[in-house]
């Protein structure tokens, strides 16, 4: 996939169905959610990599309570598309 960094809203859609290919044609790799979010992850940069960053500079220590988006790729995405899609979504 491309990587995201959030300046083009109207490319969050594109990368996110470039993510979803890139995990259909490795399902053994990414057949959990945590596996899809941290991958995701890495294909971000700029505001959009920061927005996530706080999360990630806790270290997610087990006695941390982590975001939803952490371990669920559906929320992953809602917090993206929340953040940095497009205003109009129609």
């Amino acid at each position: 996939p491309d990587t995201f960094d959030g300046n083009e809203p109207e490319k969050l859609h594109p990368f996110l169905n470039q993510l979803t290919l890139y995990f259909a044609a490795n399902p053994s790799a990414y057949e959990d959610d945590d596996n899809q979010v941290f991958c995701a992850m890495t294909y971000l940069r700029g505001q959009a990599a920061a927005w996530f960053a706080p999360v990630l500079e806790m270290g997610l220590q087990p006695w941390e309570e982590e975001p939803d988006w952490v371990s669920d790729y559906a929320a992953f995405t809602k917090e993206l598309v929340t953040n940095f899609g497009p205003v109009d979504q129609s």
